[in-house]
């Protein structure tokens, strides 16, 4: 995992050779950081998280990649938030 700026975090799931696979990874996480934190009894933090999600294309740059996967999360914020979006290639 590795902080992009301000609330960005990119993670990268070596080996995954279908976008559904990663789509459910990603979803997993979103349900996971849903979960409420408590502090001495009180629920304190709620977090939501827009996740996009795709596959790296053969000989693709990986600013191309990581600008792929911004798109969709965008797409995934302006789209109500909390929710996880893939993006298949460069046109889709």
């Amino acid at each position: 995992m590795v902080r992009l700026g301000g609330d960005e975090l990119l993670v990268a799931l070596p080996g995954m050779e279908a976008l559904e696979q990663a789509v459910a990874i990603a979803e997993t996480i979103r349900q996971a950081a849903s979960e409420p934190v408590v502090s001495n009894g009180h629920e304190t933090v709620q977090a939501t998280l827009s996740i996009g999600v795709t596959l790296a294309l053969p000989a693709e740059s990986v600013d191309g990649l990581i600008a792929r996967a911004d798109q969709a999360m965008y797409q995934a914020k302006e789209g109500g938030r909390n929710q996880v979006i893939p993006i298949q290639d460069p046109v889709g």
